[in-house]
């Protein structure tokens, strides 16, 4: 093996080469950014590795990665398959010289550390911003598709389970603030905003509480008008039945149901396809509302179950109306709102006076 700065792609990165069926077999090149003591130490871990293979005859990690796509584009939505491929940009490089056993515990761990120096807005460095850093909670992911491959190949007879389960960084490093939903006033000033192909669309998330993919798929077909329901297909082609919640979403659909009696509810007007990108969508009519935060459709969806809490909807019923598997779910998000105690008693006292 030799450690030589990588040809091509600038200072930080290192080219190893690395034979991981010994010096018999075929010769790769690992390339690996970080320090050159990084490197060496990668170089020392892979050395070491080819003894610790238990089957000799498993492919290295690139080699899966084609049929191990094939196999997860059936098994989740299309933007967790898109972020999936996505992310390969980020742990292949570093892995996929790798056989599934030749993975231990410290490569994990210096993916890691080395993924936590990347700036993720280099080009608005170059303009003079402030650098920002890859965060916890992205790296978390990108283990997550990781292992899920290894997974696979276990399931699958490539390889032999590892010795030890891929961790990321501990969920208390990785919590988020639960974000803050929008008033009744703000969503119906975006509404009113909106461009009009965009409207039922919005509803779908804001009224009807809708995660984003249940909205795109959300069909003609799928609608009772006699009962006023809306069928909604979710997380593991789970159907749950939801009664139109506001006025608006009945208007907005009729609309739509007198221009086309099949097919989306939701369809891109040039090309009458699906629509696909709709962040874009949102944050412009955030930016119209005069909001001056980013709006995006989970946030929608959020606001409208919070709200449904806070007018008292039971938290069964609030989990049956998300699609949440678990009560617990349910109850860890939305069930503090309707245990305002302290409010009901000023609300309470209020009255009196």
């Amino acid at each position: 093996m030799s450690v030589r700065p990588h040809p091509k792609k600038g200072e930080g990165w290192w080219i190893i080469d690395y034979y991981p069926d010994g010096r018999k077999g075929k010769r790769v090149r690992f390339p690996l950014k970080g320090t050159k003591g990084e490197a060496l130490a990668m170089e020392q871990d892979l050395r070491r590795s080819p003894g610790q293979v238990k089957n000799e005859t498993s492919p290295l990690i690139k080699d899966l990665i084609s049929p191990w796509l094939e196999y997860y584009k059936n098994e989740v939505a299309p933007s967790t398959y898109a972020d999936a491929r996505n992310s390969l940009a980020h742990w292949l490089p570093i892995f996929g010289y790798y056989k599934p056993a030749n993975i231990t515990q410290k490569s994990i761990n210096d993916y890691k550390a080395v993924r936590l120096e990347h700036i993720y807005n280099e080009k608005a460095v170059e303009r003079g911003e402030e650098p920002r850093y890859i965060k916890k909670r992205t790296i978390n992911k990108e283990l997550s598709y990781l292992s899920s491959c290894l997974k696979w190949a276990v399931q699958n007879g490539y390889s032999n389970e590892l010795l030890f389960q891929i961790r990321g960084f501990p969920t208390k490093q990785i919590r988020t603030q639960k974000p803050i939903v929008l008033a009744a006033r703000q969503m119906a000033k975006m509404y009113e905003v909106i461009e009009p192909e965009y409207k039922l669309l919005f509803l779908l998330m804001a009224d009807m509480g809708l995660r984003r993919e249940e909205a795109l798929k959300a069909t003609a077909e799928d609608v009772d008008e006699f009962h006023e329901t809306l069928s909604v297909f979710g997380k593991g082609n789970k159907e749950r039945i939801l009664p139109w919640t506001t006025d608006r979403f009945a208007e907005e659909l009729k609309k739509t149901l007198d221009k086309r009696q099949s097919g989306y509810l939701s369809i891109n007007q040039r090309t009458g396809k699906r629509l696909v990108q709709i962040r874009k969508v949102f944050y412009r009519a955030g930016r119209n509302a005069g909001l001056n935060r980013d709006v995006n459709p989970h946030l929608l969806r959020h606001s409208c179950l919070t709200d449904l809490a806070r007018k008292g909807m039971s938290p069964h019923a609030l989990q049956q109306f998300a699609g949440h598997s678990s009560i617990e779910t349910t109850n860890k998000i939305y069930v503090h709102i309707r245990s305002d105690y302290v409010g009901e008693e000023v609300r309470r006292l209020r009255r009196q006076r």
